[in-house]
């Protein structure tokens, strides 16, 4: 958090499930606060500490590998979509004033945009290699990212446009969707049923004997 009194993060169970974490410095104390088959990632607290941005396949599309953006109320735990598509939205950061810039590859490849707590907002990138890990300056003009052009990758600094391509959420489609932010995760087909079976199989073994690789 901006205070320094709390940070959030993302970590793997027991399980092998993502989740998010969040750790009290002053009192030691740690909160689960996501607890799914979901995957959830680079989450990042809003400037008043009240609500969590993260990646997260908790769509309909997640089976195939997309990731969208969540905002969650830390104390109630609500959950909504900011951004939701086939596509993959990743590394999202909080500016001073409340704006989001994440990385996206819903352009084909990966390019940074900006939207606001309403999931609206515009595209800030257009490089061929792509652009990644955007980072806001103190200054809240600026940011700097991670390019790849001309075979290989490179730290970048721009200046925040005020207007680009426009983007905006589907509010309606999001709230309709049969996955949403429920903790009743899609399956994978491989672990269901046969997927998981495995058919036992006589062997001999060879006392005294080894294979150089």
């Amino acid at each position: 958090s901006r205070d320094g009194a709390r940070v959030v993060f993302s970590g793997l169970t027991t399980a092998g499930y993502s989740d998010l974490f969040l750790l009290d410095f002053a009192t030691q104390q740690l909160t689960r606060l996501t607890e799914d088959r979901f995957l959830d990632e680079d989450p990042v607290f809003s400037p008043d500490g009240r609500s969590i941005v993260f990646a997260s396949d908790r769509s309909r599309f997640g089976p195939g590998g997309a990731r969208n953006l969540v905002r969650m109320d830390v104390d109630t735990r609500a959950m909504h979509f900011l951004t939701w598509g086939n596509w993959r939205d990743r590394s999202p950061r909080y500016s001073s004033d409340g704006r989001i810039a994440f990385a996206s590859d819903r352009s084909g490849s990966s390019d940074l945009y900006l939207i606001d707590e309403k999931g609206s907002g515009y595209r800030l990138t257009e490089l061929t290699g792509g652009a990644f890990d955007p980072a806001w300056l103190p200054d809240g003009r600026s940011i700097v990212f991670a390019g790849f052009q001309n075979s290989r990758f490179r730290i970048y600094r721009q200046s925040v446009p005020e207007r680009g391509s426009a983007i905006a959420l589907d509010a309606h489609a999001a709230a309709a969707d049969p996955v949403g932010t429920s903790a009743t995760a899609w399956t994978w087909t491989e672990l269901t049923g046969e997927g998981i079976r495995a058919e036992a199989r006589p062997y001999s073994t060879w006392d005294k004997m080894s294979i150089d690789f």
